[in-house]
């Protein structure tokens, strides 16, 4: 059979987003000096050991400060990180990292995260405090009773008012900020109190991709524009996509109908344009990523060339609308920040041949 189409498309993927992940910020050292220039975006875990650093933003030149470095970073128009220091009540050790700067008062609040579990700190001129939710097992079971609101108790012990909203404060970033800028007010309202938390951007990427391949008298084509939903302070690795997707699936076999023996071959192809709506997870960072997609579709399909009970083939093509289910393994392969090299093998309505 002549393949037209899939030599064609095939090892012609492009990738229409920029991965530029250094932006404008500046670092504090430990005298107080402020010095501008441009940040490695990277994950909050990651943010709390050290910040990568260039003075200009077409520097090869890379500066890895931590906690004994500078005292605090932050990005333009974004977050503000400071280092701190805090004794952890279950174990009694001390640690010093760099958290996320929330709230600054007559109390500073701090949040971080640590395998997948929130935490927050307060900080006094005096005093610092760990807050912590509950814990709790696989099976539901309690494995570390929470201390938030026990603390925040403590320190609303003068704002009585306040004291009635804890019974009911979940244990939520926006909830305990919001929370802490009242007692502030409360406790000092001549002091410069102030929100400082900046809700995490969401970027958006968009990529196009074509392929295919072609498997004797077999083939597959595929070509997808699709939106990339990604917020990198959280997970850089995960991400929300949905788009315009087009699958043509061309089959040839050998069926036995009507009765034993009596052999025929089948041309069937379907073709497929649906709406994905999947998340996506990348197991590594590196030029490889292998990964893992799945979600629910809004499907056309159109099929043509089966046999019926008598040998002929159906000349009318069957067509459906409908949704279904999605899911794809595969890897994408980073050549360049703007050109990938994407394969994977997907269901969708049906078992697809592998594509490039």
């Amino acid at each position: 059979m002549r393949i037209f189409s899939p030599l064609f498309f095939i090892f012609v993927p492009a990738i229409c987003f920029c991965q530029n992940n250094f932006k404008p910020g500046f670092t504090v050292n430990n005298i107080g000096d402020t010095l501008q220039g441009y940040l490695k975006e990277d994950i909050e875990a990651n943010l709390m050991k050290n910040i990568t650093f260039r003075k200009d933003n077409l520097s090869s030149t890379e500066q890895i400060l931590s906690v004994k470095d500078i005292m605090a970073f932050g990005f333009e128009k974004g977050n503000v990180f400071e280092r701190i220091h805090y004794t952890n009540p279950a174990d009694q050790k001390e640690y010093e990292h760099f958290a996320r700067y929330l709230v600054k008062g007559y109390y500073k609040l701090y949040s971080f995260n640590k395998n997948d579990r929130r935490y927050f700190v307060i900080a006094g001129e005096n005093n610092t405090y760990l807050l912590y939710d509950d814990e709790l097992t696989n099976l539901g079971e309690m494995k570390e009773k929470g201390n938030y609101r026990n603390q925040l108790l403590f320190l609303s012990a003068k704002c009585g008012n306040l004291k009635n909203k804890i019974e009911n404060l979940s244990y939520d970033e926006m909830e305990v900020l919001n929370y802490m800028n009242l007692l502030n007010n409360c406790l000092s309202p001549g002091y410069l109190n102030e929100i400082l938390y900046k809700k995490p951007v969401t970027k958006i990427h968009i990529y196009a991709f074509a392929g295919g391949i072609p498997l004797g008298d077999s083939y597959e084509l595929t070509g997808r524009i699709m939106l990339r939903f990604m917020i990198p302070s959280s997970d850089e690795k995960t991400s929300l996509n949905i788009g315009l997707n087009f699958m043509r699936h061309y089959k040839t076999d050998q069926v036995d109908v009507y009765y034993a023996g009596n052999k025929k071959t089948e041309h069937v192809r379907t073709d497929i344009i649906s709406l994905p709506l999947s998340i996506q997870h990348n197991f590594t960072k590196g030029i490889i990523q292998p990964y893992f997609d799945a979600g629910i579709s809004f499907d056309y399909k159109k099929g043509s060339g089966s046999l019926n009970f008598y040998n002929n083939t159906i000349d009318k093509p069957e067509t459906k609308f409908g949704i279904g289910f999605t899911a794809a393994a595969g890897f994408e392969c980073f050549v360049s920040k703007k050109l990938m090299i994407k394969a994977d093998w997907r269901y969708e309505l049906l078992l697809h041949f592998p594509s490039v």
